[in-house]
C-alpha cells in the first residue's frame, strides 16, 4: 500500500511538472516583425484561442492601450522581464509617430498605465515632406514608423525614427533598455554613403540624404547587426533603396551600407512595412520597388540577397523579365517581403501586379525572358499583392493573399508545386487589400489553426479608416468565427494600413490611428487558464 502511494505521488508530482514545462514553454515572445526573421506572420504556438472558444460569447476586447500618436509599428510581445518596481512582467511595446515608445502590462485589461515609456525627441511634421513632395498619405507627423526589433539574450529595445531639429532632418537608430525604456547606447545618427554615378552623385559617391527618404520596413536583428532600410516618399524626390547595417553590442559602429541603384535611381525598399527576411546561413533578402534595373550594380524591381556576414555583398538576384513595364505603370515588385518558407529552400514573394513568384533561396534565378529559372509564378490575385501569410504544415503550406476587390484566398504549396487555384476564400470582398494578416496554431495539433485579418472599406489619405478585425478558421475561409464589428464594444477605434495583429499568449493586439491600441481575448478568466492547459 505504502508502495502504491509512493509510485501515485510520483506519478502525481511528474505530472505537475510535465503540465508546468508544457504550460510555460505555451508563452511566447514576439521580437521583430512579421513574428521571426522568416517573416511567416504566423505563430504555431497558440495554445489559448482556437475556432473553440473565440466567438461572440466567448471571445471580444478587453482593453485599451492609449498612447501619444498614432501606431504604424506592429506591435511587439516579451515575456518574463524583470521591470523596476513592478517585478516579473510580459511586456507589449508600443511605438509612435510622435517618437514615443509604451511598455504596457501585456495581461492587462481595462485601460492601463504604461510601466514605462520614453521620448526620443521631435517628429516630423509631415507639412516638412508635403512641400516638397506632395506626399499627403501619412500626416500630421513621421516618427517610428518602422516596428522596433528586440534582442532577448541583451534585454535590448533597438528603434530607428525620424527628427526634426530647427530645419534639420535626420533618422537615429537607438538601443533601448528593454525593462526601463532608458538608453543604452547612442542615439547614433544614420548616415552612409557609396561609390555611384546616380543623379546626386559628387565626385562618384552617392550620399544618403535622411529628408528623401522614409524608414517603412520593420528592423531586421541578424547574427549581431542591426539593420534599417529606407524607401522613398511614394516615388517622389530624387531616391534609392538604402540599408544601413549597425553592430548590434556598440550602435554607435556602423558595419554595412548597401545602396539598390547607385548608377541609377530608385529601388525603394520600402515592403509595405515589413522585414526583410534573414536565413540561418547569414543571407539577408529583400524586394525592391521601381527602379532601374540592369542585372549588374542596378536592382530596381528585384529579389535581392545580400552576404550579412560580408558587408552587404550581392549574392544573388532576380529581375522579373517585365520590370521595365513594372516601372513604367507603378506596379512595384516590392509592395510587400520575401518570406522564407520554413524547412525548404524556398522563398515566396509578389507585387502590386498580382503575381506570386516562387524562387530557390539558393538560386534565385538572375534574369531570363518568360522568367524561365525560377520554380513558378501564378497570377494569385488580378491585383495587388501587399501582405502575405504562411502556414507551414507537415505536408503542406498554405500561403494567405488578398487582392484589390477580392476575397482573401488561399493557395497551396506542397513541394515545389504551387496549385494554380485557390484551395479556400473568403465570402469577405474588401475594397483595398492593406489589411495585416497572421495566422495561429497549436502546433500541429488538427483544427487549432485561426487566420486573423484587419480589414477596410476604405477611407480618404491622412484620415481616420474604419476597419474590422476578423478571425476564421484558417483552412476554410468560409467560416468566420468572429468579428470586430458584431458588438459594438468590440470595434476597431480605427485602421492602420499594412500591420499584422500581434497574436501570442492568448491576447490579440491591435494597432490603430487613433492613439490606442486595440486589445482582445477570452472574456473570462476561467476560459483563457482552461484554455491555456495542455493538450494530450
Amino acid at each position: 500500500m505504502g508502495g502504491s502511494l509512493l509510485l501515485s505521488a510520483i506519478r502525481f508530482l511528474c505530472a505537475c511538472l510535465i503540465l508546468t514545462a508544457v504550460t510555460a514553454s505555451a508563452q511566447v515572445d514576439v521580437l521583430t516583425v512579421n513574428y521571426d526573421n522568416s517573416r511567416t506572420n504566423s505563430n504555431l504556438s497558440e495554445y489559448t484561442l482556437s475556432p473553440a472558444n473565440v466567438n461572440p460569447g466567448q471571445f471580444g476586447r478587453l482593453a485599451t492601450l492609449q498612447v501619444d500618436g498614432q501606431v504604424y509599428a506592429q506591435p511587439l510581445v516579451v515575456t518574463g522581464v524583470n521591470v523596476p518596481g513592478h517585478g516579473q512582467s510580459d511586456l507589449v511595446i508600443v511605438a509612435t509617430m510622435r517618437n514615443f515608445v509604451y511598455a504596457f502590462d501585456a495581461n492587462a485589461t481595462g485601460s492601463p498605465a504604461p510601466l514605462w515609456t520614453v521620448w526620443l525627441g521631435p517628429p516630423v511634421p509631415s507639412s516638412d515632406y508635403n512641400s516638397d513632395f506632395q506626399y499627403t498619405d501619412i500626416t500630421p507627423e513621421i516618427g517610428i514608423l518602422s516596428t522596433p526589433v528586440i534582442d532577448r539574450q541583451t534585454g535590448t529595445l533597438y528603434v530607428v525614427n525620424a527628427n526634426r531639429v530647427g530645419k534639420s532632418h535626420s533618422h537615429t537608430l537607438h538601443a533601448l533598455d528593454l525593462a526601463s525604456g532608458r538608453i543604452i547606447t547612442g542615439p547614433m545618427q544614420i548616415r552612409g554613403s557609396v561609390f555611384g554615378i546616380g543623379e546626386t552623385n559628387v565626385g562618384g559617391v552617392i550620399t544618403f540624404d535622411s529628408f528623401q527618404h522614409l524608414q517603412r520596413p520593420g528592423l531586421l536583428l541578424s547574427d549581431g547587426v542591426v539593420y534599417a532600410a529606407f524607401g522613398s516618399h511614394a516615388d517622389q524626390g530624387i531616391f534609392f533603396g538604402w540599408i544601413m547595417g549597425y553592430d548590434a553590442a556598440d550602435i554607435t559602429r556602423q558595419v554595412s551600407v548597401f545602396n539598390t541603384t547607385p548608377d541609377a535611381y530608385g529601388g525603394s525598399i520600402w515592403m509595405s512595412g515589413h522585414g526583410m527576411a534573414a536565413g540561418s546561413n547569414g543571407a539577408i533578402y529583400a524586394i525592391t520597388g521601381n527602379g532601374d534595373a540592369d542585372g549588374r550594380r542596378d536592382f530596381g524591381e528585384s529579389f535581392i540577397k545580400l552576404d550579412g556576414r560580408n558587408s552587404l555583398a550581392l549574392l544573388d538576384w532576380f529581375t522579373p523579365s517585365n520590370w521595365q513595364q513594372l516601372d513604367d505603370f507603378d506596379r512595384d515588385l516590392g509592395s510587400t517581403s520575401p518570406i522564407l518558407i520554413p524547412g525548404t529552400d524556398l522563398l515566396i514573394g509578389g507585387g502590386k501586379e498580382g503575381v506570386l513568384y516562387v524562387l530557390k533561396q539558393s538560386n534565385l534565378g538572375h534574369y531570363t525572358e518568360g522568367n524561365s529559372n525560377i520554380v513558378t509564378s501564378v497570377q494569385a490575385v488580378e491585383s495587388g499583392i501587399f501582405d502575405l501569410a504562411v502556414f507551414p504544415r507537415q505536408e503542406d503550406t498554405l500561403i494567405y493573399i488578398h487582392g484589390w476587390g477580392e476575397s482573401v484566398k488561399i493557395f497551396r504549396l506542397a513541394g515545389e508545386r504551387l496549385e494554380e487555384l485557390p484551395r479556400s476564400q473568403s465570402v469577405l470582398e474588401g475594397n483595398i487589400p492593406f489589411g495585416g494578416m497572421t495566422v495561429t496554431a497549436a502546433g500541429n495539433l488538427p483544427g487549432s489553426a485561426i487566420f486573423w485579418l484587419t480589414s477596410t472599406d476604405g477611407g480618404q489619405a491622412g484620415t481616420l479608416w474604419p476597419g474590422t478585425l476578423h478571425a476564421y478558421v484558417a483552412e476554410d475561409l468560409s467560416v468566420e468565427l468572429w468579428n470586430s464589428d458584431l458588438d459594438a464594444a468590440d470595434r476597431l477605434p480605427s485602421f492602420t494600413k499594412f500591420v499584422s495583429p500581434t497574436v501570442a499568449n492568448g491576447r490579440v493586439f491591435v494597432p490603430t490611428l487613433s492613439g490606442q491600441v486595440a486589445v482582445y481575448g477570452l472574456k473570462s478568466t476561467d476560459q483563457a487558464e482552461q484554455a491555456s492547459r495542455p493538450i494530450h
